[in-house]
C-alpha cells in the first residue's frame, strides 16, 4: 500500500515533526503529552468503537457521535483468532462471560457493540447518541482569535458544535460523510 515507506523514513518524519513542534524526540515520557489532541469519531459501529478505545489508550480526548439511539444490528460475525485475543485483552469476558466459550467464534454485531461501548466508557470516551455529523467547518478568525476545526452537527446548536477538533475519523462505513477519497 505504501511501498515508499521504510522504518528510516518513518523515523525521519517523526524527528522532523518533533523539531517542528519543539519537542525533544528522545524524551519519550513527554512526547505524547505534548501531542495530545481531541478526536471526534463519527459512528458507533465496531470499528468506530475500537478506534475510540485505541485513541483513548494513546491519551486523546475522544468524543463519539452516533446518529442512532440504540444498537439494532443483529447480524452475526465470525471472529478471527487475533480479534478474539484482542477483545479478551480488553475485558470482553468480564462484560459478556459467554464470549467465545468452547468452539463458538461468532458474536452478534449488537453484542460486540455493547462490549466495546462498555470498554470505551471505562477509558473515558464521551458518547453522544441521536447526533448526526454533517460536515467539517474549517478554522476561522474571530476577534483576533483563531477557532480551530469544528464539526457541523444535527441537531443544530448541539454542545459539540463548539468543540475544537484536531482529528476527525469517519467510521461510518459506506455512508462516508467525510469528504475526500
Amino acid at each position: 500500500m505504501f511501498p515508499h515507506l521504510t522504518f528510516r523514513s518513518i523515523q525521519n518524519a517523526f524527528y522532523q515533526l518533533c523539531l517542528a513542534l519543539d519537542i525533544d524526540p528522545s524524551d519519550s515520557i513527554n512526547v505524547y503529552r505534548k501531542l495530545l489532541h481531541a478526536d471526534c469519531i463519527a459512528d458507533l459501529g465496531p470499528c468506530g468503537l475500537r478506534t475510540a478505545i485505541e485513541c483513548a489508550l494513546l491519551g486523546s480526548r475522544v468524543v463519539l457521535v452516533e446518529q442512532r439511539d440504540r444498537f439494532s444490528r443483529n447480524n452475526v460475525l465470525h471472529l478471527w483468532e487475533f480479534v478474539i485475543h484482542d477483545l479478551k485483552s480488553l475485558g470482553a469476558k468480564i462484560f459478556y462471560p459467554k464470549f467465545c466459550t468452547g468452539s463458538i467464534e461468532h458474536i452478534s454485531i449488537r453484542q460486540l457493540q455493547c462490549i466495546l461501548l462498555k470498554v470505551a466508557l471505562c477509558f473515558g470516551v464521551q458518547i453522544y447518541d441521536s447526533v448526526s455529523f454533517v460536515q467539517i467547518l474549517f478554522p476561522k478568525k474571530v476577534d483576533d482569535n483563531v477557532i480551530g476545526f469544528r464539526a457541523c452537527l444535527e441537531p443544530n446548536g448541539h454542545i459539540l458544535s463548539e468543540y475544537d477538533i484536531d482529528v476527525i475519523i469517519g467510521a461510518d462505513g459506506k455512508r462516508n460523510t467525510l469528504p475526500g477519497d
